[in-house]
């Protein structure tokens, strides 16, 4: 079982994903932008940050290359989900960090061989 972390602007979807990750046994916290989601990293990492690419306040991206900026949370696993073509990216988001990409929409079963992989390993520096 991972923590984990899910942030996305769109209140169905942050739904839809809390019930399939704890479906996987996951714990996960929820937030509605890349703000609130640094807030909950640092008042508890989690074993994995999955972001939306286009979110208000923060967004993905912004995140991403906020918290590998900080060495307390520098390789923190970092999922980037996103409606975007892998070609389509800008390249600040391909180059930003993420340790892996997933274009909705995804299979669960590709999500959780992800989660597994990235939750999986030690993130402390």
């Amino acid at each position: 079982m991972a923590d984990i972390i899910f942030a996305d602007d769109e209140a169905n979807n942050r739904l839809v994903m809390r019930m399939q990750l704890e479906l996987l046994h996951h714990h996960v916290r929820l937030a509605a932008d890349g703000q609130q989601a640094l807030e909950l990293v640092h008042q508890e990492p989690p074993d994995l940050l999955i972001l939306d690419l286009m979110m208000p306040v923060l967004n993905g991206v912004e995140a991403c290359l906020a918290l590998r900026a900080e060495p307390a949370t520098a390789r923190l696993p970092i999922l980037l989900l996103t409606a975007m073509d892998r070609h389509e990216l800008p390249a600040r988001a391909t180059k930003a960090g993420f340790d892996a990409i997933l274009t909705k929409p995804f299979q669960m079963a590709e999500l959780a061989q992800v989660i597994t992989t990235l939750a999986g390993r030690d993130g402390t520096p």
